[in-house]
């Protein structure tokens, strides 16, 4: 009888000492997982702001092309209005008409100039509508 009672006793110790092994394990992995949670969490948070940093910088490269462009095409059309106006000008043979194609003409120039300071000074485009 005592044997069997002592063989209890120890079974008995050992499903605790298994308990607490078993509980401590899964403690582990409850961090371990917590951990890896808190990691993929941070990690998705980093990512989000490095799209959003490229996605102003794309933003700004496009911004930059545009004024760039816009800038390119307000210069050639300054030019060539320019030059037809100088060329109105310089042979007025025919003053009424003349006049009205020089006001037709000069209006390029300054609708293009407006809109290229428009966006280049974007606080002050509502000044620069025409």
């Amino acid at each position: 009888l005592m044997s069997v009672e002592t063989q209890q006793q120890q079974t008995q110790q050992h499903v605790q000492t298994l308990t607490k092994i078993v509980s401590q394990t899964l403690n582990a992995t409850d961090e371990y997982i917590n951990n890896i949670t808190s990691t993929v969490t941070e990690a998705k948070q980093t990512i989000s702001e490095d799209i959003n940093a490229v996605q102003d910088i794309k933003d700004n490269q496009n911004t930059l092309f545009a004024v760039q462009f816009a800038g390119m095409f307000t210069i050639l059309v300054i030019l060539v209005s320019g030059y037809h106006l100088s060329q109105h000008l310089r042979h007025m043979y025919s003053p009424q008409v003349q006049r009205k194609i020089c006001a037709i003409i000069w209006m390029t120039p300054l609708y293009s100039l407006s809109s290229w300071l428009s966006l280049v000074f974007e606080t002050a485009e509502p000044y620069l509508q025409i």
